[in-house]
């Protein structure tokens, strides 16, 4: 599948939708420290719905140029780790990161290095013990592609169902991040320099310590059948032209086969 300008309106909409969807959490957010605030009866699981929003966040806000937001949401993921009831002056800080986040949503664009560290450097610190993290099943996905737009958005989808992504367009620096990381999923554009996809996934089914990964394959519906004799068997294909139905199926398929 060749690079060019057809992806480009697709990304400006899905940018667009991040920005206008990051909004309205912030909104509901908003209304969840209020409860909070409250101490009225239910605030278990508004904190629960808060950290599910929080998460969700955090997965799209890198994927679409904001990088500092899915920092701060980090940050105010570990200062609400501890499953209790949290005192006024403690929400107040909560409500310091959002209203953190929403500036930057306002002023559309990743603030620069030297004004993100000033952000960062503004934000509470965590003052209590830290305790166990909370239980998020998250997918460990390596991405590979040369092709940055569709990186992007085979990125976005993926962030969209709960993946935790590494990408990259280099199929010796994916090979690397697969030995290291032995991430659930490896998707990768199967036209590559030096190694093409199909290669890359063989490559993976022999490492011994690698059996519990899947390999999937970036391709169009018009392809994949002409490539089907040269697939082997086990390996997945996401269809470019049906990308979120088939990353939903994908990922349902693994999370379920691991018991999760």
């Amino acid at each position: 599948m060749p690079e060019n300008a057809d992806i480009d309106p697709i990304l400006d909409r899905l940018r667009e939708s991040f920005i206008e969807t990051a909004s309205e959490r912030l909104d509901t957010l908003d209304s969840y420290i209020a409860t909070l605030l409250q101490g009225s009866q239910g605030t278990t699981d508004v904190m629960t719905d808060f950290r599910g929003q929080t998460h969700s966040l955090k997965g799209t806000g890198g994927t679409f140029g904001f990088p500092l937001i899915s920092v701060i949401c980090h940050r105010l993921e570990e200062y609400i780790d501890d499953d209790r009831q949290y005192l006024a002056d403690e929400l107040e800080k909560v409500q310091d990161f959002v209203d953190q986040i929403r500036k930057i949503i306002e002023l559309g664009i990743n603030p620069d290095e030297a004004e993100s560290e000033e952000i960062l450097a503004t934000l509470p610190i965590r003052a209590i013990a830290p305790s166990a993290p909370i239980d998020v099943r998250e997918l460990k996905v390596v991405l590979v592609s040369p092709m940055s737009a569709l990186r992007q958005l085979t990125g976005f989808f993926l962030s969209e169902n709960g993946c935790q992504i590494e990408s990259t367009d280099s199929p010796t620096d994916a090979f690397r991040l697969i030995i290291e990381g032995k991430p659930d999923l490896v998707i990768s554009s199967i036209q590559m320099q030096a190694i093409n996809g199909i290669d890359l996934g063989r490559a993976i089914s022999a490492v011994s310590f690698l059996q519990n990964t899947k390999m999937c394959l970036l391709t169009s519906s018009a392809d994949i059948g002409d490539l089907s004799d040269g697939i082997p068997e086990g390996f997945a294909c996401v269809r470019t032209d049906q990308m979120e139905d088939d990353i939903l199926d994908l990922v349902s398929e693994i999370t379920a086969g691991s018991g999760s």
